[in-house]
């Protein structure tokens, strides 16, 4: 089973909208956490979750942001099993 994480979905609207005015690290920590975390429901299984893209059609680039990027290392460092996934429309490719 999955669950959403996402700041702007579990926190209450004020306190989302004054978190994204604030860019310090413990702010960008928790923007940037990952959107979603999985759970099996038979074995102890669990990590967190992200998937992305980016559109920008008229410069068809590939934009990733540094923040999650960072964390996710981190806590896969630390032990934590973790995914970041990015989809490219464009060019047809995944990381």
């Amino acid at each position: 089973m999955t669950s959403t994480m996402t700041y702007h979905e579990c926190l209450p609207a004020a306190t989302a909208d004054r978190l994204r005015e604030i860019y310090t690290p413990q702010s960008l920590y928790l923007r940037s956490r990952a959107d979603r975390v999985a759970i099996h429901t038979a074995y102890p299984l669990v990590f967190e979750f992200d998937l992305k893209t980016h559109v920008n059609r008229k410069y068809q680039d590939m934009t990733l942001e540094l923040t999650p990027i960072i964390g996710h290392i981190a806590k896969r460092r630390a032990g934590a099993d973790c995914l970041y996934a990015y989809w490219n429309p464009y060019l047809q490719i995944g990381l």
